[in-house]
Formats: C-alpha cells, structure tokens, sequence
C-alpha cells in the first residue's frame, strides 16, 4: 500500500486505503505476536512518520525517537549510492515532521542517540524498561550480540 512517495516524501494515496490496509496488517501482525507468545510488536519505518496522527490515535504507542547525525546518514546515503532523499535532506524532513508531531500532541517518548545506544548496555536498559520489555536471558544475550556485530 503506497500512501506517501518514497522520493518526493509527498503523498500519493488515499489515507483511508492506508487506514484500511493497516488495519487487516496489524490484525495479521497481532495473531503472529500472539501465537509466538510475544507481548510488543515494533514499528520502524520512518515514513510512519507521516502517518503519526493516524498511529497515534489507532495504537496510542510508546515513542522511542533513534536519532543519528544528519553527516553520518548522509554518509551513509553517499557510501550506499542511494537517492538523495534518503540520506540528509530527508532526514531532515522526517525528524521534523516527528518532532514536531511529538511535542505538538504531548506524546510521551524518549530519544536516544544511535551511537549511544549501540556502545550504552545501560541505555538499552532504559529503553527496555520505558517499552515495558523483559526479554528473556536468551533473547536480551541474541540482541546483544547483534548489535556488537
């Protein structure tokens, strides 16, 4: 389901297809969650950020804002020859759009620093904790060592 373009950041569908689509997704994500015995389901695409009003009214979620440098991610853009969008001019956008959605609406949420993330086991914790997360011995050692990888 297409509703904002990928290059532009403009919007090119109709959001109640959006709404309509996302409702039968979340009911199919939710039946996977619960048959694996999981509690939380993660949204991570960032441009959610242009859908928040809906999500926020649909799922009232917890907001973890993951923040990087706009030099590192258009380092990143650069070094992967990705389209100019996806690097900082679009982060740009995304990250205004969010804060700004954030604040606007009194959303709780925390930022966090990327890198701090990856280095801080501490800040991890903090994350865990505000999700309201309590992965088991061996799923918090598998992410672990993910994200030292």
């Amino acid at each position: 389901m297409k509703l904002i373009n990928e290059v532009t950041l403009e919007p090119v569908g109709r959001p109640a297809d959006f709404t309509r689509f996302f409702e039968i997704w979340w009911q199919g994500e939710c039946d996977k969650a619960k048959a694996l015995g999981r509690s939380h389901i993660v949204l991570k695409h960032a441009l959610q950020t242009f859908v928040l009003p809906y999500l926020n009214r649909r799922l009232a979620p917890k907001y973890v804002f993951v923040t990087r440098p706009l030099k590192h991610i258009e380092a990143t853009r650069v070094r992967r020859k990705w389209h100019p969008v996806h690097g900082q001019t679009g982060a740009q956008a995304i990250y205004q759009a969010s804060h700004n959605f954030l604040i606007e609406n009194s959303c709780p949420f925390i930022s966090v620093p990327f890198e701090a993330f990856r280095k801080d086991a501490a800040l991890r914790q903090n994350v865990l904790d505000y999700i309201g997360l309590e992965p088991t011995p061996d799923a918090l050692k598998t992410a672990e060592t993910f994200i030292r990888s």
